[in-house]
């Protein structure tokens, strides 16, 4: 059997079938096992570490409370923990997400992005996030990409962070706040039908001192972006020498002061149909370069982002849409 939950801490199931004691003290070993009743029920406690890695997902396993007071985990192979994944999407820039709010990490989130993203052998995605708890805001993420590179931020995939968390209840603040390598974002939430259409994030003041700047090179600007050959000249921009820490490639067709088409080439990913971050640089760059004005309509491969670097603080403000696609399980044989 396979064990998904969606539950707090208190919850009660019917349970049936045979389950190991979990003795106290962690990480446990598995003692003699017991066979539950149809009817008999059991208390939801949460996740407890085990220490055979290997035998079970990323060392964890959900544990019940019986009516004896004993806690009990799942038996053998048929109770393994399989691991529950939502794939969500903001401009056609995919990821799948994990919460870790309710459930435990994975050991290798790396490993398990290159795995989960393969759109051949896996889910197929630009890469892998992870929604956690947080002591300075609402919820954090952490963002690897599809090659298993960790980067500090994901504009489209901080969208998505912040639908999982309000749709899927860790947070009903609107705003509400997203712990991201780059510091703490605020994402403001536009709902219909109770539930998070699209988000506006204000992601700051811009960085624009060169040794400051790390990941994107938001140009060159080009008569025609569907005529550049982006599978060549991307990884070849990406890996150059004069960027140690690899780039994101961007290139900007400007059609008017309010207006630019964009195509990418993502660090880590390759070409990808959107790029919130790439598209705050390419509204920042157009308006140093005097090509755009303060407020622009990028036009993505998977759809429009609206940007805004205000006068008024200073700060970069991009809105689009977060769309959940839907939700799998993932085989614990390779979390």
């Amino acid at each position: 059997m396979s064990v998904i939950l969606e539950c707090q801490p208190g919850d009660s199931f019917v349970c049936i079938g045979e389950f190991h004691a979990c003795p106290e003290g962690e990480p446990f070993s598995l003692d003699a096992s017991r066979k539950f009743r149809i009817g008999e029920r059991l208390r939801y406690v949460g996740f407890r570490q085990h220490q055979n890695l290997k035998d079970h997902a990323a060392g964890w396993l959900v544990v019940f409370e019986a009516a004896d007071g004993k806690h009990y985990a799942p038996e053998g192979p048929r109770g393994r923990l399989t691991m529950r994944f939502t794939k969500l999407q903001g401009c056609g820039n995919d990821y799948v997400y994990l919460d870790c709010v309710r459930g435990p990490a994975p050991a290798d989130p790396a490993e398990l992005s290159r795995r989960i993203s393969d759109r051949h052998f896996g889910v197929g995605a630009d890469g892998l996030i992870l929604i956690g708890p947080s002591d300075k805001a609402d919820v954090c993420m952490r963002m690897f990409n599809a090659d298993g590179s960790e980067a500090e931020m994901c504009g489209n995939g901080v969208r998505c962070v912040a639908k999982y968390a309000y749709d899927h209840g860790l947070t009903r603040r609107n705003p509400l706040t997203v712990e991201t390598g780059r510091g703490v974002l605020t994402l403001h939430l536009e709902l219909r039908g109770g539930k998070v259409e699209q988000a506006t994030v204000d992601m700051g003041e811009p960085i624009l001192e060169a040794e400051r700047i790390p990941t994107t090179l938001p140009g060159p600007y080009v008569p025609k972006v569907a005529a550049v050959p982006l599978e060549r000249v991307g990884p070849r921009l990406e890996t150059a020498s004069l960027f140690p820490r690899r780039i994101n490639v961007h290139f900007v067709e400007v059609q008017s002061q309010e207006e630019a088409t964009m195509r990418t080439w993502e660090r880590g990913s390759g070409i990808t149909l959107a790029c919130g971050t790439g598209a705050c640089a390419v509204a920042v760059a157009g308006v140093l370069a005097g090509r755009t004005g303060r407020k622009l309509l990028a036009h993505l491969p998977g759809g429009d982002l609206r940007l805004e670097w205000s006068e008024a603080d200073n700060h970069v403000y991009m809105t689009g849409p977060a769309v959940e696609v839907f939700s799998g399980e993932w085989p614990d044989d390779f979390v």
